[in-house]
């Protein structure tokens, strides 16, 4: 065989694969959360009756590009080239969402959803005509499994550089007396730093709070400015490229809220391993993972929760 067979087969090749990957995406947007809803639920049924249009839609494919690859130049192996597309790419999501599951963080959306179409698009490369070119597919398919089984042990270590990272901004704190321990949320990439009284005199009301987000560097100077509110006593403050708003209810004194913002100061590394949660990483591994979702949808057994 030659690396393509004879250059009247290159340009079917690329269309045969790129196609492949197309028509992954295209299963998993329209369709592939009823596939995947099957392995959480553990139904092969619901599984196998899921990929019947995607067999369809893989043997059309096939059709069309019938001098790529030797399976389908004829009815019967198209069968067989379908067949495999179907349930090996199948097998190859699985993989990669269990991947996604062990990554973190997941990085941009595009390689979230777009990878989808790798696994399908290796395994119609491995089954074109030719030597090389399944040949090295095959090679680089190795090298992916086994970086994406080991490479979540490459994570960094939990720290407070690591959880402020993905929290996406240092909260800041200004403890009071009359005040317990914070609580700390994030919403629209603003970290929320809520205080609660623990008595009745309560300088600055039932729940003053801190809120932090970044902005554009800024020549303002580090003096709090104080914000109109009907509802609340609110001064901002920035510190270079972070702006923190103290919002204190009315009824607290002005400028005990003035005090309060003019304290705020960035965590301590303690106190950020205290207040941020701690990262999503599951520990178990990426092959771990998918061999456990495979046995449970063999045995008919949804995910656990």
């Amino acid at each position: 065989m030659a690396v393509i067979d004879t250059p009247k087969h290159a340009l079917p090749v690329v269309i045969q694969v790129v196609a492949a990957f197309t028509a992954a995406l295209l299963v998993m947007y329209l369709g592939g959360w009823l596939v995947m809803f099957g392995f959480w639920v553990g139904s092969k049924v619901l599984v196998l009756v899921s990929l019947i249009p995607v067999f369809g839609l893989f043997y059309l494919i096939g059709t069309v590009t019938k001098e790529a690859s030797p399976l389908t130049g004829t009815p019967g192996w198209r069968v067989l080239w379908a067949a495999l597309m179907s349930v090996v790419g199948l097998i190859g999501v699985v993989f990669y969402s269990s991947a996604l599951d062990s990554w973190q963080p997941h990085g941009p959306t595009w390689l979230l959803y777009g990878g989808f179409g790798l696994p399908v698009a290796l395994v119609a490369a491995i089954l074109v005509r030719g030597v090389l070119l399944p040949l090295g597919t095959a090679v680089v398919a190795v090298a992916l499994i086994a970086l994406a089984n080991t490479g979540p042990t490459w994570q960094e270590p939990d720290t407070a550089k690591t959880r402020t990272k993905a929290a996406g901004v240092t909260p800041y704190l200004s403890p009071q007396a009359g005040y317990g321990s914070p609580t700390f949320r994030l919403e629209d990439g603003r970290a929320v730093v809520e205080y609660a009284a623990t008595g009745p005199d309560a300088p600055l009301g039932e729940r003053p709070r801190l809120v932090t987000h970044k902005v554009k560097p800024t020549t303002w100077k580090d003096v709090p400015v104080y914000r109109e509110d009907p509802a609340a006593h609110v001064w901002v403050r920035r510190y270079g490229e972070v702006e923190v708003t103290a919002i204190v209810p009315k009824q607290a004194d002005k400028e005990a809220s003035l005090a309060f913002a003019k304290t705020a100061r960035a965590a301590s590394d303690d106190e950020v391993m205290a207040l941020l949660p701690e990262p999503d990483r599951p520990v178990m591994r990426v092959v771990d993972r998918f061999t456990d979702t495979m046995r449970k949808l063999a045995e008919g057994r949804g995910q656990e929760t």
